[in-house]
């Protein structure tokens, strides 16, 4: 049992100083680079292409550098990728285009009744430039670089190493965070759910190639509706053939309805273990 506890408690250090050290980065790279940039680049570049800089660097310092600390700390071994098919690769991200877009329709109806604003301009706060340069530095940095660094921090390292606490588990305390993550209500809320088909995901395949892929496609998405204004014709036909691909992820998950019928108790099972790193202070610290 004392051993079970300190392995829970090294763990629980690992994650909670993880996320603590990301806070110190994000505000120590945020003043740095704010000033940095803003020197050297203002007047130059407009203030919201030197924004979206300034938000790229301190994501892939602060979540690269949190993630480096995971991995110092993991003694868990490296988990090889499971061999899937070219059909299910085709299915794996149809399936999930599919659960974003009911879960975007879900959120769009259920946010404004609980008085929670989710529109795509109000969540990020400012518009990109609508110039080549910066319709590509808004696209790497609003969907790309979240999109990698996000998925390597939450899904590679949180989730692979809280598994030997139970999938189940893995998949809803690395959501958790990554609802937490965010600090913001339409944000958190979106993410929470997402998070849990991304970690599903993942599981299931062994690697976050997929889960990068889509959360990608997600971030573009919303960056698109900026860039071409959401009334516009090109985002209306954006949308269209987003919910077609949907679509055919939906008759794709009926025909994968029955494969549920194998899924095994002891998958669903969670280690009684984790509530040792539930009570970890500095875990808990992190959260606070």
């Amino acid at each position: 049992i004392d051993l079970r506890k300190s392995k829970a408690r090294k763990f629980a250090f690992s994650i909670g100083m993880s996320m603590i050290l990301f806070v110190i980065l994000e505000i120590v790279c945020g003043f740095i680079f704010g000033t940095l940039l803003t020197t050297y680049l203002g007047g130059k570049l407009s203030t919201t292409t030197i924004l979206v800089l300034e938000n790229s660097l301190i994501l892939i310092i602060a979540l690269g550098l949190s993630s480096a600390f995971i991995k110092f700390y993991s003694t868990d071994p490296k988990e090889e990728s499971k061999k899937i098919t070219g059909v299910q690769k085709f299915e794996t991200i149809f399936i999930g285009i599919s659960f974003i877009v009911l879960i975007q329709i879900f959120l769009n109806w259920l946010l404004p009744k609980i008085g929670v604003n989710g529109g795509i301009i109000e969540k990020i706060g400012f518009e990109p430039e609508k110039t080549f340069g910066g319709i590509l530095i808004f696209i790497c940095g609003m969907a790309l670089v979240p999109a990698i660094f996000e998925e390597l921090l939450f899904r590679k390292w949180i989730l692979n190493s809280s598994k030997k606490y139970g999938a189940v588990f893995a998949v809803i305390f690395s959501s958790v965070l990554f609802a937490l993550y965010h600090a913001n209500i339409s944000q958190g809320i979106f993410a929470l759910i997402i998070g849990i088909l991304f970690g599903i995901i993942a599981v299931k395949t062994g690697t976050i190639k997929y889960t990068a892929l889509l959360h990608f496609l997600n971030n573009g998405y919303a960056c698109m509706g900026m860039i071409l204004g959401e009334d516009s014709i090109g985002f209306k036909f954006l949308t269209n053939t987003m919910i077609a691909i949907a679509a055919v992820g939906g008759i794709l998950i009926l025909k994968n309805l029955p494969k549920l019928k194998n899924i095994k108790k002891e998958d669903l099972k969670v280690n009684k273990d984790c509530k040792y790193l539930l009570r970890n202070y500095t875990f808990v610290l992190s959260m606070i």
